[in-house]
């Protein structure tokens, strides 16, 4: 059987609408088989995830230590960019909220006189 149909079959049998022994009967295999496949396939994918991690190097994949550490500095460096970026977007943040309540305030005060002025014309 392929592999593909195997993992299939393992897959059909964790599902809470049917129990192994029903997709086992159905697909003509043993109990035993059925979880030797299962046990099989997890351990590969437990082998493929700690031998390769997305994203990150291990240090076999690089030449030697020195090209390890200019990596590290590459990235270091990267990560003060961004750090100071976020700090610089921070600032003009609180820049833009005290502006907006300066407006706020100066509309408020502007309501307040509007206000004061009609009670005094009206009177």
């Amino acid at each position: 059987m392929k592999a593909e149909e195997k993992l299939a079959i393992v897959i059909e049998g964790q599902k809470e609408s049917t129990t192994v022994s029903e997709v086992c009967k159905k697909h003509g295999i043993s109990r035993d088989t059925y979880y030797r496949w299962k046990d099989e396939i997890y351990e590969a994918v437990d082998n493929y995830y700690s031998n390769k991690s997305p994203g990150r190097k291990g240090e076999d994949d690089f030449a030697n230590k020195s090209e390890a550490e200019s990596a590290y500095r590459e990235k270091k460096q990267k990560l003060k960019e961004k750090d100071k970026e976020i700090y610089e977007l921070k600032k003009r943040l609180e820049g833009a909220s005290i502006q907006r309540d300066f407006y706020r305030f100066r509309l408020e005060l502007d309501a307040k006189k509007n206000s004061e002025q009609k009670k005094n014309n009206g009177s």
